[in-house]
């Protein structure tokens, strides 16, 4: 599927499994979509599954933005202690559109989580509260790192849960990453599960084949002691002084530790002149991103802050930034400050996900995960920029479950594209041919704003009209859910919704209605919520789960 197409899908409010082998450009596809939902003013909301991913996109973790701290399960009491926290509350009600990339470093029991909070704090049954789903990622990348003990699903996409969003498969196939075409024929293998003699031989040539000038090319590993022996080794062959910088923590120590360890950021960096190192942070304005390297050239004579030339030229005095944690209340309760620098001559394979190098050296014999070579070798564009020290089978191998999966996926892209093509052929549908470059990828383009109107309005606006709730929602591109939301709110405000609405059978109504007096002259504090409405579970319970939770809702509009 080409990437306007996948454009189209995200536009039209279905819930969407955005994919596609390295370099294809679903970042670029996303941040166009993130654009589109700030100009039409629709609430959303951008997530990752670790704090690394997060960082690259922009966004928060799904954990910060679910409420679920260091949490992966959750249980009941959890849920009602979740409830009284407003800041977590209000975000969730707000938002139409759910972003999470990065999908497959995603573990089911938090899938699961966020699931059960969105639908308890929504008062919704749908998955994820009714909201949109974009999940983007590909799971042949790394898997998620934590396992939990006696959990029989590794990836989301075996769920239950997964297959009850209903996502709509956009796999992107026309690759930007990679103009090497036998290299990505190589990469295209390992993802088959079938790799070539002749594309393992491509691949031996290059043991063996080092930069000319080493000290500018990146170098991947499996191993954080190896990584540090490399970095250590060769900053210690400049014969100059080093300038040390210290991370600069403040608030409680362990959540200065819980973002230490879910960022790049060093808590000692040493640095000399001709230091190769790399960004960990996207810069605001748009000078580097995280991946960008460079190399040391200077030190600022008044702040000692370091001056790196980057591979285009251009210089940049580099200064401390602060990464920070909040409380429900959005005060800050600790922060760390650093350079968001690293030492580049190597890292590990895991932390180069989702970066992209021009120049890589990397020593695939030690690779013990099936992925972990894929990974590693898709982050160079071309073949000429790829050295090897050696390379071992695991390297050349993937889940053999990813595989089928992804056959599926692709045949329902597929089918989905030939669709949309049948439209634009007709005139029934008018889609660019291709998305344009933006300035920065991780940088949101100028859009034009509209008019700000509120889109419970406009929802009102449709109703006035003579619209039925479920038009209403069709015409918005809407979950029904939403369009009952923005009626509950004009009612508390007291506006006279139609009745004319309604659209229950009589008895239906009246069950509901019975039901609801039953539990009022109850008077179990347990049924209520803390505004003094009744709970929705406790009159689906009592109806034992007879009438939907929307049904039940339309119908309290009327009583």
């Amino acid at each position: 599927m080409i990437q306007s197409h996948a454009l189209h899908i995200l536009k039209s409010g279905k819930s969407t499994f955005l994919t596609g082998p390295p370099g294809t450009g679903k970042t670029h596809v996303l941040n166009y979509f993130i654009d589109y939902l700030a100009a039409e003013d629709i609430p959303y909301a951008v997530t990752a599954s670790t704090g690394i991913a997060a960082s690259h996109i922009g966004g928060s973790t799904l954990h910060s933005f679910a409420g679920l701290g260091i949490n992966n399960v959750i249980d009941q009491d959890f849920l009602k202690s979740l409830s009284k926290k407003r800041r977590v509350a209000s975000r969730i009600n707000t938002i139409e559109v759910l972003i999470i990339d990065e999908v497959s470093m995603l573990l089911p029991e938090v899938f699961s989580a966020v699931d059960q909070i969105m639908r308890h704090i929504r008062v919704s049954i749908e998955p994820f509260g009714g909201v949109q789903l974009v999940l983007t990622g590909d799971f042949f990348q790394l898997p998620p790192v934590q396992r939990v003990v006696d959990v029989g699903e590794r990836y989301i996409w075996q769920t239950q849960l997964w297959r009850d969003a209903d996502l709509m498969p956009c796999y992107l196939d026309e690759r930007f990453r990679h103009s090497d075409q036998s290299f990505a024929t190589i990469l295209d293998e390992i993802r088959a599960g079938a790799v070539t003699e002749e594309s393992q031989e491509l691949l031996l040539s290059r043991v063996g084949q080092k930069d000319a000038d080493e000290g500018s090319v990146t170098q991947l590993y499996t191993h954080n002691t190896h990584v540090d022996r490399i970095n250590a080794a060769e900053l210690a062959k400049i014969d100059t002084p080093a300038k040390r910088y210290v991370a600069q923590h403040e608030g409680r120590e362990q959540y200065c530790e819980q973002i230490m360890k879910s960022t790049l950021i060093e808590p000692e960096l040493l640095l000399k002149k001709g230091a190769h190192v790399i960004f960990t942070r996207n810069d605001r304005d748009g000078r580097f991103v995280n991946g960008t390297t460079g190399e040391v050239v200077d030190f600022d004579e008044s702040s000692m802050m370091p001056i790196v030339q980057l591979r285009d030229g251009v210089e940049i005095k580099v200064q401390a930034e602060e990464w920070s944690r909040e409380n429900e209340a959005g005060t800050t309760i600790a922060s760390v400050r650093q350079l968001p620098l690293r030492l580049a001559w190597a890292m590990t394979i895991h932390k180069s996900q989702g970066m992209t190098l021009d120049r890589v050296h990397m020593d695939l014999s030690q690779c013990f995960e099936t992925g972990q070579g894929y990974v590693a070798l898709s982050r160079v564009r071309t073949l000429e920029g790829l050295s090897l020290d050696g390379i071992n089978e695991v390297a050349l191998t993937v889940d053999p479950l990813v595989g089928d999966f992804y056959k599926e996926v692709q045949k329902g892209s597929e089918e989905i594209e030939v669709e949309i093509v049948k439209e634009i052929s007709a005139g029934t549908l008018d889609v660019l041919d291709a998305l344009p470059p933006r300035d920065f990828e991780h940088k949101r383009s100028p859009v034009e704003k509209k008019p700000k109107i509120k889109t419970a309005e406009v929802t009102r606006d449709l109703i006035e009209k003579g619209l039925s709730i479920t038009d209403a929602a069709k015409e918005r591109q809407l979950a029904r859910g939403t369009i009952l939301d923005h009626l509950e709110k004009f009612s508390e405000e007291g506006w006279e919704i139609p009745f004319a609405l309604y659209t229950l059978e009589p008895h239906v109504r009246e069950e509901i209605t019975d039901a609801t007096e039953y539990l009022y002259n109850l008077d179990d504090e347990n049924h209520f919520l803390p505004n003094g409405n009744l709970r929705l579970g406790s009159i689906y319970k009592h109806l034992n789960g007879k009438y939907s939770y929307d049904e039940i809702r339309e119908t309290l509009l009327f009583i």
